[in-house]
């Protein structure tokens, strides 16, 4: 799975409302976390209970998506996501083991976590930027977390613009392929799961793909594993035909 929001190109295998957490009367006020709700239908990961909060604020539970990653073993990952400005406190649970250790990744963020016993097997840190991160515990790479913390999003396309294919939340589970044109942006609300693939007319110039929404093609990608070569199995995500000036901003790819 991929998030696609540069620099970091993240490998994983990613509402009818928004949830927006209590500022605080500090000099945290700025800070603001926004949360989208899993469409019911799509499949959860049990394995690790994600919160978070403005600092000092009240917990908002992120749900945690489930995704096998590594065709050696077909391994059953996690990931969440959440958008947040200023600051974000974030407390994990490990469901499953008890917690040794807590790798935070890449170690060039230096993000130390803090355990605590209550929750048992539970850790938290604070993020005081957007990040992309994968979280091991134990030393554990093939079940870890992936974390995705967005900045808040901005200029967000009108349902009724007609040069925009609009997917709000929910799941849309129609195994579709989303055909684009030129001039044309397809934007994933947060909290929305298509089952679906993009392609691009021929030639078609400025498209836009972005949002905070999650392109799911793994009902066309059975897990086959690495041994099973020369087999037309896996559909891509984004087929850009010939197309020039393409931004792909923001949304995850399962």
């Amino acid at each position: 799975m991929m998030k696609s929001i540069f620099p970091w190109m993240k490998l994983i295998a990613i509402l009818p409302v928004l949830v927006l957490a209590g500022s605080s009367t500090n000099a945290e006020s700025a800070s603001t976390v926004v949360v989208y709700p899993a469409p019911a239908g799509v499949e959860l990961n049990a394995m690790f209970t994600v919160a978070v909060r403005t600092p000092g604020g009240e917990w908002r539970k992120l749900d945690v998506y489930d995704v096998r990653v590594d065709l050696h073993t077909l391994s059953h990952a996690s990931f969440a996501y959440f958008d947040f400005s200023g600051k974000a406190e974030v407390q994990v649970t490990q469901n499953k083991v008890h917690v040794q250790l807590v790798e935070i990744r890449p170690g060039a963020c230096h993000i130390y976590p803090q355990m605590s016993s209550q929750p048992a097997d539970s850790f938290t840190f604070t993020l005081d930027r957007p990040r992309n991160l994968s979280i091991e515990v134990n030393g554990d790479r093939l079940h870890n977390l992936h974390l995705f913390a967005n900045p808040m999003e901005t200029n967000v396309p009108s349902l009724t613009d007609t040069n925009v294919i609009y997917f709000g939340p929910g799941l849309t589970a129609n195994r579709r392929v989303i055909r684009v044109g030129s001039g044309k942006t397809v934007y994933l609300a947060g909290g929305s799961v298509v089952q679906g693939v993009i392609v691009t007319e021929d030639g078609a110039t400025n498209v836009t793909i972005r949002g905070r929404g999650i392109l799911d093609t793994s009902p066309w990608n059975d897990a086959k594993g690495f041994y099973i070569k020369g087999q037309d199995w896996q559909t891509a995500s984004i087929n850009l035909r010939w197309t020039t000036n393409v931004l792909v901003e923001g949304i995850i790819l399962k």
